[in-house]
């Protein structure tokens, strides 16, 4: 079974609830050393006005690192620790090692509220909430992510979108007296079952359809529980150590275009799965050519748009590199590294994290043979 996301109250215990597009920080590392650390509950607003988002750092000392998580503008978090630096600047903890720096924050409430219809086995304005418990995949195919909404009925979105594929915990369901059933997710946060695999629906109150969709998103092979999720584009796929390709019996390299991964093989099994993005769609075909291909003799481990390379076509020319830079040696395009394993991209390139192409840059052997197709 795929790893599940546990979600609470409007908390970032999983911290996966970010919008579509994770972009280039707004903060800076000058943190320094804390005065006092006082545990306070409040829901707190991110007010940013810059470019992009506002980071989550593991830490709110000088030796604080970035989480690869970022929140948007004018969404809420439940925060439970303040950090009170020397020079009086204030770091809020969100749970676990997950601090934003107070500067973008409006302090909203000293407590989280619940909403009566919220309470357990309640019924409010012909709504029949009650608990149950269980997990849903998201299996919206549409652009972007599936938002998150603080109510069931005439709620407003919160901020924080659901990515496809993804599994969820639910708490509670919302039945209504026609139309779709919705689940909670821990507090005022609910989603449309139409989004899920476990779409239900509801007449005269009562749920009179249950279906069970599988979508796979064009991937010819499941995702592992071990593939990490939210991704790392600067680590590796799976939260586990790499095979040693030398080692791998049958291998073989199998990419799907239109589903986003590449899948190192033995034989007819995946033994590792690695987000990838293709060339970009263009009068609906990839820049990425299909067909049966093997790796080249030519490898290297820069050029001028990314890193860890090795040719599997016209010498040079179609690669396996990392994730983008802006130029030779330059630093890493948050932007496009963001998008990494959801769309195409490319130029006609199979982009990896910069983990997964630097294993293949020391390990995959030339002429091992590359499967690319759409799906």
């Amino acid at each position: 079974m795929k790893k599940v996301h546990w979600m609470a109250a409007v908390t970032l215990t999983a911290l996966s609830l970010v919008s579509a597009n994770k972009v280039k920080a707004a903060d800076n590392n000058n943190a320094q050393t804390p005065a006092a650390v006082q545990n306070k509950n409040s829901v707190v607003k991110i007010n940013y006005s810059g470019k992009g988002k506002v980071a989550v750092w593991n830490s709110y000392d000088s030796n604080k690192k970035l989480t690869g998580n970022y929140l948007a503008n004018n969404s809420n978090w439940k925060s439970f620790k303040v950090a009170t630096l020397a020079d009086k600047s204030q770091w809020y903890n969100l749970g676990g090692n997950q601090w934003v720096d107070g500067k973008y924050i409006l302090n909203s409430s000293s407590k989280v509220e619940q909403k009566p219809s919220e309470v357990n086995n309640s019924v409010n304005n012909n709504w029949k909430v009650a608990n149950s418990q269980g997990v849903v995949k998201i299996t919206y195919s549409g652009r972007g992510k599936v938002a998150i909404w603080n109510n069931y009925d005439h709620g407003h979105v919160t901020g924080n979108y659901l990515s496809p594929a993804t599994n969820w915990k639910f708490f509670k369901e919302a039945v209504p007296v026609n139309g779709e059933v919705w689940y909670n997710l821990g507090g005022n946060q609910w989603i449309s079952s139409k989004y899920t695999n476990l779409q239900k629906v509801a007449k005269n109150g009562q749920i009179i359809t249950t279906a069970t969709v599988n979508k796979t998103s064009h991937q010819p092979y499941a995702d592992p529980s071990t593939l990490r999720n939210p991704k790392q584009w600067w680590n590796s796929s799976e939260n586990k150590a790499y095979p040693n390709l030398k080692n791998v019996k049958n291998l073989w390299i199998r990419v799907s275009i239109l589903g986003n991964r590449t899948y190192v093989m033995s034989g007819n099994t995946p033994v590792y799965t690695m987000y990838s993005s293709a060339g970009r769609l263009v009068n609906g075909k990839s820049l990425t050519p299909t067909g049966t291909f093997y790796v080249q003799r030519e490898r290297g481990t820069t050029f001028s748009g990314a890193h860890y390379w090795v040719s599997w076509k016209d010498h040079g020319v179609y690669l396996f590199h990392s994730t983008v830079t802006n130029g030779y040696n330059g630093p890493y395009n948050l932007t496009e590294a963001a998008k990494l394993g959801t769309q195409p991209l490319s130029h006609g390139c199979i982009r990896l994290t910069v983990k997964d192409s630097q294993w293949f840059y020391n390990q995959l052997p030339v002429g091992t043979k590359v499967v690319i197709a759409n799906n």
